[in-house]
């Protein structure tokens, strides 16, 4: 891990496209800003985990489903 000090105002880029921003420091809070395409996904790591996490559960529930659902699909077709 890569660590840097920072004072307000001051920033660091992330390849070429991304720049943090400090922008305030209050005790233990930090504020940043984050200047990056569009197209680039930021999100709190708490909640990456959270998504993860239900992502991996609602996975779990379709594979638990999947055979009841292909058994109903077969029989409705098997029917004349």
């Amino acid at each position: 891990m890569l660590v840097l000090s920072r004072k307000v105002g001051e920033s660091v880029r992330v390849a070429d496209n991304i720049e943090l921003f400090v922008i305030a420091i209050d005790g233990q809070r930090v504020r940043l800003g984050i200047k990056a395409p569009k197209e680039v996904r930021i999100v709190r790591s708490e909640l990456a985990e959270e998504i993860a996490k239900t992502n991996q559960s609602s996975a779990v529930e379709v594979k638990k489903e999947a055979p009841d659902v292909l058994s109903e699909a077969a029989r409705s077709v098997a029917k004349p």
